[in-house]
């Protein structure tokens, strides 16, 4: 991988419009210093939906899920069998926004956007099969299971932005431009379970495979809307989404945060050429509104009936008392706050006309934060992006490594004048083998500037 980044995380997607002369907003959320040198002079967009699933250390056969309408774990144990996998879910709706470009020189943006993040790293698949078994719980059917670290992270957060860029240099045929944009974050729903040192083994079950003896230590920690906990359900029996996601919310975190760019525009070899380097999502989020949960829980051979697993109770405080009943030690006095680390990630880009509106461009972009952290995240992945382009009609057919998935993958999106649609990965719904899928469509209303007019030689 370039910059020699090590990243196991979802691709952002949209590999496509946002690196696109013609890419109005869109590019400026990659990198904030294109916007100035494009040949949009304004844009409005409407709408970007931006959907990416991907799991790594399995294989998932959607054509059973999109024929059957269902998914077991079964089925994916069968496809691959591996003992670890992740799974990554990444969910972006963003608009409306406006962007305003003076004569290729100065440029100013302001932006909307939601995301949904679901996030499952490093889990252990006889501990899924022994959990969602149809034929019940049975750890001793699934032999002994030792996970030394897994991690579920789910994050909902809205932001609202000023990005603009300027022309910081003009040297005959090179222009550099630098780019930056101010982001309020807000953090709308935030979830983190972590569990380390599990140990469960079938030879220390006893009393005829009632009692289970296991070691684990735990630690859960959330920030929500004071009327919402996702650990109890509504009065419908349901916890609601959209409720979390909906941007007009209270929330319970905050943060400042945004995107650092330079870009350069030239001619070498008498041929146009692009590039820049960003780093977006710069911050962090504190989840100190609301109703805040935390807490620690510490097993060290603790017996439990199995079937009391069964009947794991469904609100945090019930919880506590749950674990301390089964002398499960559990320490809740060091939470006061719960801190998000922003998906900060690394994007490089460089593209070259070969000319009659054929381009060819190079993108590749890591994750920044560690695995220690509590984080939502981007990233890991290398694109070969062959392009040709005008002002009303665009084709991209992406070429991807996924650094995640250990997949290479094909896309291929348009833009036909105002709206926009495409996918990174076109196969993955269809194949019976496929790591993941990527969707990603918009609509906007955007003006390209004119073509300067020959003045008549004197």
């Amino acid at each position: 991988m370039l910059f020699g980044f090590q990243s196991s995380f979802a691709q952002s997607g949209n590999t496509g419009l946002k690196f696109s002369k013609y890419g109005g907003i869109m590019s400026t959320m990659e990198n904030p210093a294109f916007g100035a040198g494009q040949e949009i002079q304004w844009e409005t967009q409407i709408f970007n939906i931006n959907n990416t699933t991907e799991i790594q250390g399995l294989l998932l056969p959607w054509n059973q899920l999109l024929t059957d309408g269902k998914l077991s774990f079964g089925d994916v144990q069968n496809a691959q069998g591996d003992k670890q996998f992740s799974f990554r879910n990444a969910l972006e709706v963003s608009g409306p926004a406006a962007f305003y470009n003076y004569k290729k020189k100065f440029s100013v943006g302001f932006t909307t956007r939601t995301r949904l993040f679901l996030q499952l790293n490093d889990a252990n698949l006889r501990l899924a099969d022994a959990v969602f078994a149809e034929d019940g719980f049975d750890f001793k059917k699934y032999g002994p299971i030792k996970e030394d670290y897994v991690n579920f992270n789910l994050q909902a957060m809205s932001d609202i932005g000023i990005t603009g860029s300027a022309q910081v240099l003009n040297i005959k045929n090179h222009k550099l431009y630098a780019g930056l944009s101010l982001r309020y974050y807000q953090g709308l729903a935030a979830f983190d379970f972590t569990a380390k040192n599990v140990d469960i083994d079938p030879d220390k079950i006893i009393n005829s495979d009632s009692v289970v003896a296991f070691s684990a230590d735990l630690e859960m920690n959330a920030g929500f809307p004071v009327d919402l906990d996702i650990l109890n359900s509504s009065d419908d029996g349901e916890v609601n989404f959209g409720q979390i996601i909906n941007p007009f919310n209270s929330g319970s975190g905050n943060g400042i945060g945004g995107d650092v760019g330079v870009a350069y525009m030239g001619q070498l070899f008498d041929k146009n050429v692009r590039a820049g380097l960003s780093v977006t999502d710069i911050g962090r989020i504190n989840y100190r509104r609301g109703a805040q949960y935390g807490a620690y829980f510490r097993a060290n051979n603790v017996s439990i009936p199995i079937d009391s697993f069964e009947n794991i109770p469904c609100t945090y405080d019930s919880i506590r008392t749950w674990a301390k009943g089964y002398g499960i030690d559990v320490d809740t006095a060091v939470v006061d706050d719960f801190v998000q680390q922003l998906p900060t990630r690394i994007n490089f880009y460089a593209e070259v006309e070969l000319g009659l509106g054929f381009v060819v461009g190079l993108s590749s972009s890591g994750n920044l934060i560690g695995q220690g952290s509590k984080r939502s995240t981007y990233g890991g992945y290398t694109a070969l992006i062959p392009r040709w382009q005008n002002k009303w009609l665009e084709v991209w057919a992406p070429v991807s490594y996924n650094y995640f998935t250990e997949r290479a993958q094909v896309g291929f999106g348009a833009r036909l004048a105002y709206f926009y649609f495409g996918s990174d990965n076109v196969l993955g719904l269809l194949s019976t083998d496929s790591r993941g899928a990527n969707v990603y469509l918009g609509f906007r209303v955007a003006g390209n500037f004119k073509k300067p007019k020959k003045k008549d030689a004197e």
